[in-house]
């Protein structure tokens, strides 16, 4: 299944969270956790994927997603 609709149906299923950095990185650009979600379901495309250096519980790789956020702030 490609990424990005798996990132959207865990959302829909409020099976996410953030990781303390993503925390850090919404409350500094003053956003809220309804409006990153709203971003990421409405985001039609991954720009980029980056293998991270972590391995997941099942010792297979985790990988980074980078999701251009396609709401505005009204």
């Amino acid at each position: 299944m490609e990424p990005l609709i798996r990132i959207k149906r865990l959302i829909i299923l409020g099976r996410y969270y953030f990781t303390d950095k993503a925390e850090i990185e919404i409350e500094r650009e003053s956003l809220t956790e309804e409006e990153v979600l709203e971003a990421i379901i409405n985001a039609p495309i991954i720009t980029k994927t980056i293998r991270s250096d972590r391995k997941s519980s099942e010792g297979t790789p985790e990988y980074l997603y980078i999701i251009p956020g396609m709401t505005s702030r009204v």
